[in-house]
């Protein structure tokens, strides 16, 4: 274990404003307010924002610099403080400075500033390690001057001390010797006195449960008190942050829902009444939370009146528009920006399932026959990539960068095929070992690629796992697609059978979840500049996400 130890300099000048340090359960913190002269105050707000900080749950930076910044703001803090603090997990560090606090470490030689002015990062601490949290600007390694270093260091195991054999064999004698006393003590004498020593001993267990019962009541009452109101608190944060941090509303909200099953398991009695009060008032922040977000769609465009007969299953966004497959033996290319469409069919085409665009070629998939290219300067469709023995289910495609690839669902694999002057060359795995997209419902690509099965998403890039852990408000959607390019910001996920669109940030942290009857309906969603595009049958229907 990697202990530390803390070395302060502190400014105690009363002209210029005092500094204070703090360090309570892990939670470092170096705090100056110029106006503010007086140590206690200081030292109030230190213990509310350690108190506020160690009581809250996060998981990543962003989490918890949600977490300070909103403990910031509910301490009231005036607006001249800065603050450098710095949170510990075992090895892993969480840092954030405000006005003029800054985060230096130094590691063997080197000196590398880490945070300053309102920036939060984290990571790793090493054996050796020393951390500057300073305040001023200054290079806190050459200016002692309101700065504390932390220096970590390897502590060593503290020995096992067992109580000799001699110690033991006197206590369990004297634990006889007792006992027998009171036995001699009490044969020989009257049975009215053993009475009267079985009456009162019945006396002292009532009296000694009556008092444990007030105790643990009394417990009880100040569990409730407490928690209610820090329950209370979160509730009134989340719905105030959603607008504008969504992500911290859900971890609030989740906090929330963990800090009542903690006082559950604390109490020790049900208090049926005040758990089910405090549990329908997360229900109802949730619910008002989700309110914000349900959408009414709007008909895009009707297939059928712009050619006739057009109807589609399934498409796919290239750029602004989209490539819609009717297995029929048609495709349909609409620009969602000019509402323009253009119909393909050929022969060729018919029991196409999938389909992408690249530019003006349009590619699709044809079980039992592989992929048909279809150039608008060509005479013809014509086979561009085999069918293949050894595939097995072929659940989505997409082009990118001129690349084709295939998501077998059943065999767990992703197949990237290259161009080349003749065609496309031979296939090539995406993963490089295992089959880590079985069952998978689609794929998304932005130079990494997001893998979607029902309840789980993965990213990968170049063919290897990357960390990617997706928070949701509830026990997250039902995927049917997932959604997003080089040209997105967001990562979007229809949920079907929610009728709902979840966005995410690609690093994977919750920002809305959008709802809307059309979503339901549709048999294919893509997204577009702030919108989603719902596809049900002849008909699109357009769902604003902002």
């Amino acid at each position: 274990m990697i202990t530390s130890r803390v070395r302060a300099h502190l400014n105690h000048d009363q002209e210029s404003g005092i500094s204070i340090f703090k360090e309570d359960n892990g939670f470092s913190i170096l705090l100056m307010i110029p106006e503010e002269r007086d140590a206690e105050v200081l030292g109030r707000y230190c213990h509310f924002l350690s108190e506020f900080v160690t009581s809250s749950s996060f998981h990543n930076a962003t989490e918890f610099d949600g977490v300070v910044s909103d403990a910031f703001r509910t301490a009231n803090l005036p607006l001249s403080f800065s603050i450098a603090c710095l949170f510990r997990q075992d090895t892993v560090v969480y840092l954030k400075t405000y006005g003029e606090g800054t985060v230096v470490l130094r590691r063997d030689v080197r000196t590398v500033p880490l945070v300053s002015h309102g920036a939060f990062a984290s990571g790793k601490i090493e054996q050796g390690d020393e951390i500057a949290l300073s305040i001023g600007g200054k290079d806190p390694f050459t200016n002692l001057d309101n700065c504390v270093h932390i220096e970590f260091g390897t502590e060593e195991r503290s020995e096992e001390r067992v109580a000799s054999p001699e110690v033991k064999i006197m206590a369990r004698s004297q634990v006889g010797n007792f006992s027998k006393t009171i036995k001699d003590r009490l044969s020989g004498r009257r049975p009215l006195v053993l009475l009267a020593v079985l009456v009162i001993g019945v006396l002292l267990s009532i009296s000694i449960i009556r008092s444990y019962t007030n105790k643990t009541a009394q417990e009880d009452r100040q569990n409730l008190a407490k928690m209610s109101e820090l329950i209370s608190q979160k509730l009134e944060q989340a719905q105030d942050v959603f607008e504008l941090n969504s992500g911290r509303s859900v971890a609030l909200l989740s906090e929330a829902k963990q800090d009542l099953k903690n006082l559950e398991s604390k109490l020790h009695s049900t208090h049926k009444n005040e758990i089910e009060v405090l549990s329908n008032k997360i229900e109802e922040t949730e619910k008002n939370i989700l309110q914000k977000n349900v959408k009414k769609a709007e008909e895009f465009i009707d297939l059928g009146l712009e050619e006739k007969g057009a109807t589609g299953t399934m498409m796919w966004r290239y750029d602004d528009k989209v490539v819609i497959v009717n297995p029929k033996g048609a495709v349909y290319i609409l620009s969602l920006e000019k509402k323009t469409l253009e119909a393909r069919s050929s022969p060729a085409l018919v029991g196409s399932s999938l389909a992408g665009l690249d530019d003006s070629v349009v590619y699709t998939y044809r079980k039992g026959k592989g992929v048909i290219k279809m150039d608008p300067e060509a005479a013809k469709p014509i086979v561009a990539i085999k069918l293949d023995k050894d595939w097995g289910n072929i659940a989505d495609l997409k082009v990118f960068n001129k690349n084709i690839y295939l998501l077998d669902s059943y065999k767990g694999q992703i197949y990237k095929y290259i161009p080349t002057d003749d065609g496309f060359a031979t296939r090539s795995s995406y993963f490089k070992s295992g089959a880590y997209a079985q069952n998978a419902t689609s794929f998304a690509i932005d130079q990494s690629i997001f893998v979607a099965q029902t309840k789980l998403i993965t990213k990968y890039t170049a063919g290897l796992q990357d960390g990617f852990n997706p928070t949701y408000p509830n026990d997250g959607p039902t995927i049917a697609r997932v959604i997003t390019g080089s040209d997105v910001d967001d990562l979007y996920i229809w949920d079907r059978s929610h009728g709902s669109v979840v966005i995410l940030s690609k690093g994977g942290d919750y920002k809305k979840t959008i709802e809307s009857s059309a979503l339901t309906k549709a048999t294919s969603v893509e997204v577009f500049n702030g919108s989603a595009y719902a596809l049900q049958g002849s008909k699109i229907f357009k769902i604003d996400l902002k």
